[in-house]
């Protein structure tokens, strides 16, 4: 059963948001940075990211993990199933996208300061990449072993004809994934600051998918190649360090030290 770690440093609530379950874990010691929505990946929940968010709350930021539908208190499903992967894997994604608006309002009238950024690993990176696209007002993004070409990526892992809908329903509404799929929308990216960590061995969500968007935003950055950071782990599968999770703070720090 996951359970809830005390940091002396983070202090942890749990609570919903427009009917969003989520943790805060708010730094105590150390003057606020700014605030970030931390997603989980498939079949996990936000209490197994407790050691990762309040690692990153540590070091000034106050983050937010929500359970995302289908997971934790919001219900479960097969997650091992191909047919309940293609049935819910981006209805998910889709849905956490559109209800990071009621976590952004949230955090920029908490939060001190205006540095405002979305990370989240395997599905959790592909919603930060979708969030990115989605909310102008989001500074940054880091997406660890997740994909920013949705449906090239998708397009890597099941068979030509298989069907995997390109449209989703969400209470009545119909949403084409093209509408918040980053390697559609480079324009809606605005050169604004992204970190993509990968596994160069990962066999759930091919590093392949992540070099086609960065490639293709590389176009896109010229002004500010800077701000475009792909950085890959050699033999390293499906997984998160805590060499990313440092990677992954110090890049932070930087990042809102510039806005």
């Amino acid at each position: 059963m996951a359970s809830l770690l005390q940091s002396q440093q983070v202090s942890n609530q749990e609570f919903e948001i427009h009917d969003v379950p989520v943790i805060e874990f708010k730094p105590l010691e150390s003057e606020e940075r700014g605030g970030i929505i931390f997603y989980h990946g498939w079949s996990s929940r936000k209490e197994n990211q407790t050691f990762r968010a309040s690692t990153i709350a540590s070091y000034g930021f106050r983050v937010l993990v929500p359970d995302a539908v289908n997971h934790g208190v919001r219900g479960e499903i097969e997650y091992d199933t191909e047919e309940s992967l293609k049935k819910n894997f981006f209805s998910t994604v889709v849905q956490s996208v559109l209800e990071a608006s009621y976590l952004l309002d949230y955090l920029s009238q908490e939060i001190t300061g205006n540095f405002l950024a979305v990370a989240g690993n395997s599905m959790g990176g592909f919603t930060a990449g979708g969030v990115l696209v989605r909310y102008p007002g989001t500074a940054a993004m880091v997406n660890v072993n997740g994909s920013c070409a949705w449906l090239k990526t998708r397009n890597m892992l099941v068979e030509e004809g298989d069907n995997f809908a390109d449209e989703i329903e969400i209470e009545g509404v119909n949403y084409q994934l093209k509408e918040f799929d980053p390697y559609y929308n480079l324009e809606k990216l605005e050169e604004r600051p992204m970190l993509l960590l990968h596994g160069e061995q990962d066999t759930s969500v091919p590093l392949a998918g992540q070099k086609i968007f960065y490639q293709a935003a590389s176009n896109r950055y010229k002004s500010f190649p800077e701000n475009l950071n792909l950085i890959t782990y050699e033999k390293l599968n499906h997984y998160f360090t805590t060499g990313m999770l440092a990677g992954m703070i110090e890049w932070l720090l930087a990042v809102s030290r510039q806005t």
